[in-house]
């Protein structure tokens, strides 16, 4: 099956996130996104959180630190 064949997607995004966090323009954009969302919403230890199409989770792994606990690719971590 090509890529192109694959419906849900899956082999070509896993094909793209091998690499896609290598390049620091992508980190900067997540931690920037990171920053305006707890520019906006005071997060706390307190709190969960769940990211829905994370992609590569570089958005929540920044987010992490200041939270409980939060969702991704639908796995709850604790750690990030």
């Amino acid at each position: 099956m090509s890529v192109e064949e694959n419906k849900d997607g899956t082999k070509c995004f896993n094909q793209a996130a091998r690499t896609w966090d290598e390049k620091p323009v992508r980190v900067r954009l997540a931690r920037a996104g990171a920053s305006a969302i707890m520019s906006q919403i005071p997060l706390d230890t307190s709190m969960s959180a769940m990211e829905y199409g994370c992609g590569t989770g570089l958005a929540s792994i920044a987010l992490a630190p200041a939270l409980e606990s939060y969702y991704r690719r639908g796995q709850l971590t604790r750690d990030a």
